[in-house]
């Protein structure tokens, strides 16, 4: 007789729906559950382990059916049939049915003595009744709809080429938004794609592309796509209709980014106080973020982590250390999302990586079927991964490498048992380095931090633009004879004509300090204005608002002139934390910043969780 095996995140719900199918058969039918895991704090989650082990224990020459519910399941499942041997693999099938209905369905058949073949058809037709009833669609004389998902595990890992007969829709869009499908609208699209059922692809046609997964961010933003670029996106399933909808939406509304050309952009006046050249010696780099600074260097040298290949044995531990680690590197980056409200939208990309299936599915078969461990596996396909990014022609897409790169190097810092770098200072500093990630620079205090200088990067970098937003002066490109410079050492810069003085005269120092104080006293007087009613030159009244994350950022929105909240994300309250909020912590926090506001508008928008921020205790 065919046994069945349930795959779910949750022990409770993989035994219920175990419970419902064994009073359909009266317990006549092999039934095992891999559900949860063996951690009180977050049991939620599956384990490939388990769902070997529960393969085994009902396993017959009749053969196994699998259902999961979602996600890393059905990862659990594919690696759990790894450590079959090929005969029993043979005899196994994983089913794309829904769990509930598909596992009492396949019970009933397998009771009436069904062989495994019709016992799979009878789990992917189960939702005919609840379709029929509710009008829905018509089934098929296989037991089946017309319009079958083609996400199963008997289709191609890769989307099948855009000409085959099974994709049911295509649109072509033009892509409108100033710098083309960078990391921010990239992974909008690929969270889009990835809450529908149906196979979705994407291709360039302007550069004669050839079509990738619409649901992996690295393929998206590798397609290099730019402003007045053309695309065609193409979907297959039974939503594939709805899908393409949604997604032309987004494309038509520019992804949510205001289209304002660069050129058009108000730049801060620079004050008239031109540095002259001195004879002492400076450096001449690239201005990346405007404003002067004046401290003594620190240089900051992050740790790096050798890596070796190594031929392992037990590749199903190797396969749960690297998950542990990119675990722990997603509440790093949660924390970071939280704490960093200017950056959102970076580290919603970073989030997207960890979930990447160009990246996680070469890096699995890696560890299963080359028995390479962790560490080699993981850098081998990110260094793949960043090499892509850099053959691109866009030089702003290019840079999304050390976006990958931030993100890798995380990931091996926990593979190797450490901390994450971080920079901790003990007195005000400009900061010297071949390079910084954005996570590095979404974590300094402009306090300390007065200045960045480094050897690489550039101006359109993702770490640049968190500077920028944070208001620490940077130059980029600069000769490497700085990293050679001394803790200590007086350094001065200039973020408007990108040079930089060591150990600077005094007559260069006195210059730079008055276009400092003049650039200060610009600043004082913007801020002046900035509570003053927002007019337009034909005398429309403009109702300015703020996004929020935070109790911090209500009393700094009202601070730089904000009229109110527009909308505040609640999502920071559950992130970067092992268990949910109470409604009392929720209510306190709510109360503070409405009370910050003294009855000014306020808009809280409902919890907004799961895809680009996945939580791991819901």
């Amino acid at each position: 007789m065919v046994g069945i095996v349930i795959v779910s995140h949750s022990k409770q719900l993989a035994e219920g729906v175990r419970e419902l199918a064994q009073q359909m058969v009266q317990g006549k039918v092999p039934l095992a559950v891999a559900a949860g895991i063996d951690d009180r704090a977050h049991p939620l989650g599956t384990d490939a382990t388990s769902v070997h082990q529960a393969i085994e224990s009902i396993y017959s020459d009749d053969g196994v059916v699998v259902l999961m519910d979602l996600g890393s399941a059905l990862m659990s499942a594919e690696m759990a049939l790894e450590f079959l041997c090929e005969e029993q693999r043979e005899n196994v099938r994983l089913c794309e049915a829904p769990l509930v209905e598909g596992a009492i369905a396949a019970a009933v058949a397998a009771a009436s003595g069904s062989n495994i073949k019709q016992v799979l058809t009878e789990a992917r037709a189960a939702l005919a009744a609840k379709t029929a009833q509710l009008g829905l669609g018509e089934q098929n004389t296989s037991g089946g709809f017309e319009k079958q998902d083609s996400k199963t595990k008997d289709s191609p890992s890769e989307p099948t080429p855009i000409g085959n007969e099974q994709y049911t829709e295509a649109i072509r869009l033009t892509i409108q938004n100033q710098l083309g499908l960078h990391a921010r609208p990239a992974a909008k699209l690929v969270t889009t794609a990835s809450q529908f059922q149906s196979q979705i692809q994407v291709r360039n046609i302007t550069r004669n592309t050839e079509y990738v997964r619409a649901d992996s961010i690295n393929r998206v933003a590798t397609l290099g796509v730019r402003q007045g670029h053309e695309i065609a996106i193409a979907a297959s399933g039974d939503d594939a209709d709805v899908a393409l909808a949604a997604l032309q939406a987004l494309v038509e509304t520019n992804f949510g980014e205001d289209n304002i050309p660069l050129e058009s952009l108000p730049i801060t006046p620079s004050p008239s106080h031109p540095i002259t050249p001195s004879l002492t010696h400076f450096i001449q780099g690239i201005p990346a973020s405007f404003g002067v600074a004046i401290a003594p260097v620190f240089q900051y040298r992050p740790r790096q982590i050798k890596v070796e290949e190594l031929c392992v044995g037990d590749v199903n531990a190797q396969w749960q250390r690297l998950q542990a680690a990119i675990d722990r590197t997603r509440q790093d980056i949660q924390t970071l999302h939280q704490s960093s409200s200017n950056a959102t939208a970076i580290f919603d990309a970073h989030l997207l990586f960890l979930t990447d299936p160009a990246l996680l599915e070469p890096v699995r078969q890696r560890i299963l079927e080359q028995h390479q461990n962790a560490e080699f596996a993981w850098q081998t396909v990110v260094n793949e991964i960043v090499a892509a990014y850099r053959q691109l022609e866009d030089a702003y897409i290019q840079e999304r490498a050390n976006d990958v790169v931030d993100v890798g190097q995380r990931v091996l810092l926990h593979l190797a048992g450490t901390i994450p770098n971080t920079i901790k200072l003990t007195q005000p500093c400009i900061l010297v380095a071949t390079d910084l990630s954005p996570s590095d620079t979404a974590q300094l205090e402009p306090t300390m931090v007065l200045g960045i200088c480094t050897t690489l990067g550039s101006a359109t970098s993702h770490t640049v633009i968190l500077a920028r937003t944070l208001g620490i002066p940077v130059i980029v490109g600069v000769s490497a004879e700085i990293l050679n410079l001394s803790d200590g050492t007086l350094l001065a810069l200039d973020g408007e004509s990108g040079k930089v003085w060591i150990n600077p005269e005094s007559d260069t120092l006195a210059a730079l300090l008055a276009k400092r104080d003049a650039i200060i006293s610009v600043q004082e007087q913007a801020q002046a204005t900035a509570k003053a009613p927002a007019i337009t030159r034909d005398g429309r009244r403009v109702t300015v608002l703020a996004n929020i994350s935070g109790i911090a950022d209500a009393q700094i929105a009202l601070e730089r002139g904000a009229e109110g909240v527009g909308l505040l994300r609640t999502e920071f309250l559950y992130l970067g934390r092992n268990s949910a909020p109470s409604e009392d912590e929720q209510l306190e926090i709510y109360r503070a910043i409405a009370q910050i506001l003294d009855r000014r508008p306020f808009i809280i928008r409902t919890l907004d969780i799961g895809g680009d921020k996945p939580i791991p205790y819901l």
